[in-house]
């Protein structure tokens, strides 16, 4: 679902008038849930660097497709399984 179906299903409004619902309890989890899923790739990004100064080039590469795969997800660039 694309974000503004969204935002017209749930009557959620942009813009300035979107100040007025930021202390809405609705909007707030949805803002918790996007800082707790952008903490995730700091903390992956932070991890990277001394692994690849430790020259442990499997982790990091495991630790580049995480970060990768986070970043699609979030960007919704694909979309599997929507209704």
């Amino acid at each position: 679902m694309s974000v503004d179906k969204f935002l017209l299903l749930l009557d959620i409004p942009t813009g300035r008038d979107a100040r007025m619902s930021l202390l809405d309890s609705y909007t707030l989890s949805l803002a918790s849930i996007a800082f707790l899923a952008g903490g995730a790739i700091i903390c992956l990004a932070a991890v990277l660097i001394p692994l690849i100064r430790a020259r442990e080039f499997a982790y990091a590469l495991i630790v580049s497709v995480q970060i990768l795969v986070l970043l699609i997800a979030a960007s919704g660039i694909i979309q599997i399984g929507g209704h």
